[in-house]
């Protein structure tokens, strides 16, 4: 039997090649699911760092408004990131126990995306933290930017914390999956959820919270 030509949905999206990379090494449940998990979250990843590139660009720029579309597109895409994760909420331990062997050394924590994903945001280097400190410097600091009036910068900052709070959210739904398939065991890479529970704690702007304090000092009453 002839098969039928692909789609032209078929030949942009390139649904062959793609399928052809979801291989599960065994026939146990939940591989091909865990595999197809962290295959789309490689592919959020890539475009994440695609648009907090294009927010630091814009920053630079001091197109805080082409910064903000960008940085809303970037906290959806790791809400994404969580929802995708969760789904291996459902898997058993006893399933993935009967794969877990195939991964050997292999954990998610070295996928080099996710390393630059952390860097893109806060550095060292070129990152979108210091495009925004920049950006700030020249608006007379953070204080100032929180004291203006339907400032753009306001939004973006605010922005900044929202995607902080998104890769904290991230972070927070991977060591909750961790614990659950393993407990206080070790992972693939020799690394515990304990390490994860510390990176899950780690800002990625941290000033951003530091500032809050300067908002809530009460005025100095003058001594009778």
């Amino acid at each position: 039997m002839v098969s039928a030509p692909p789609t032209p949905y078929e030949e942009y999206i390139r649904v062959d090649e793609l399928l052809a990379l979801h291989s599960p090494r065994t026939d146990a449940p939940g591989e091909d699911l865990f595999i197809a998990v962290h295959q789309v979250s490689e592919l959020w990843l890539a475009t994440l760092l695609r648009e907090t590139g294009d927010a630091r660009r814009m920053l630079l720029e001091e197109d805080t408004e082409g910064a903000a579309r960008r940085l809303r597109t970037a906290v959806d895409v790791l809400g994404q990131l969580t929802g995708t994760l969760n789904v291996l909420c459902g898997m058993l331990p006893t399933e993935f126990a009967r794969f877990r062997t195939e991964l050997g050394t292999a954990s998610a924590a070295q996928s080099p995306q996710f390393a630059r994903v952390i860097k893109a945001c806060r550095g060292p280097g070129p990152s979108l933290w210091d495009a925004f400190a920049a950006l700030a410097e020249g608006q007379g600091g953070l204080v100032k930017i929180y004291d203006a009036v339907g400032g753009g910068p306001r939004e973006v900052a605010e922005l900044l914390v929202d995607l902080d709070d998104a890769f904290g959210a991230w972070m927070s739904a991977h060591w909750r999956l961790v614990s659950r398939q393993i407990g206080a065991a070790m992972g693939t890479a020799g690394q515990s959820a304990a390490l994860l529970r510390e990176r899950m704690e780690a800002r990625l702007f941290p000033a951003l919270l530091d500032v809050r304090p300067e908002f809530h000092r009460a005025e100095e009453v003058p001594a009778p």
